[in-house]
């Protein structure tokens, strides 16, 4: 597999965006301490996941990887329970759309970090 530049940065992204962003909201335990400005930052890790998602989604990668098919299938599905839409604008419930993006977050993480330990993919071309 040749070296994949975009996916390298899309990957970087993610994982170098959520170390920040424990090093910032966390406490010794890993609980985040919930702001203005860590939901911002969640808000801006959310995006570079949909950003992987989609870019692996539309170049076919990973296909027979049933990890990361997993991984693709979850950010979808909590992905679509954020989507506000006229009938559950109604029941808009924060806590659970905390919840959903913290779930977007754990599979995206996890997502990047799978495409980053495939030591195929840091592979020059030959």
């Amino acid at each position: 597999m040749s070296k994949d530049n975009k996916l390298y940065t899309l990957v970087d992204n993610v994982i170098g965006y959520t170390n920040s962003y424990f090093k910032l909201f966390a406490d010794k335990n890993g609980k985040i301490s919930y702001s203005e400005s860590s939901i911002s930052d969640l808000s801006k890790i959310i995006k570079e996941i949909f950003k992987l998602n989609n870019y692996i989604i539309e170049t076919e990668q990973y296909t027979d990887n049933i990890e990361v098919q997993d991984c693709l299938e979850n950010i979808n599905k909590y992905g679509n329970k954020i989507t506000i839409t006229e009938s559950n604008a109604k029941n808009l419930d924060v806590k659970k759309a905390v919840n959903y993006w913290e779930n977007i977050h754990n599979y995206g993480f996890k997502l990047a970090f799978l495409i980053a330990e495939d030591k195929e993919y840091y592979k020059e071309e030959n």
